[in-house]
């Protein structure tokens, strides 16, 4: 499982992690421990290359909204900006 998190006040995806990411994954979690998300995307910080991070298309997809089922949580130029591995 893949989530982002908005501002409150302004509605921009928030940065969270050590390099400010906006993307988290969210693993299946062992029986008995407790359940939370990794910082992902975006991963260019100025200082290095990014290092390549795969999120399955299927994953965009959902986060787009592109499936009636599922709202979307990013706009496309969000998603897509996200994809570079730049700030949303």
């Amino acid at each position: 499982m893949y989530g982002v998190l908005r501002d409150d006040v302004a509605g921009r995806l928030r940065r969270i992690g050590t390099r400010n990411q906006q993307l988290a994954k969210f693993p299946v979690a062992a029986v008995g421990h407790l359940w939370h998300g990794y910082p992902l995307l975006p991963v260019d910080d100025g200082e290095r290359s990014p290092p390549p991070r795969r999120v399955p298309r299927e994953v965009w997809a959902r986060l787009r909204g592109d499936n009636v089922q599922h709202a979307a949580l990013l706009t496309p130029a969000e998603a897509r900006n996200l994809k570079k591995g730049k700030m949303a």
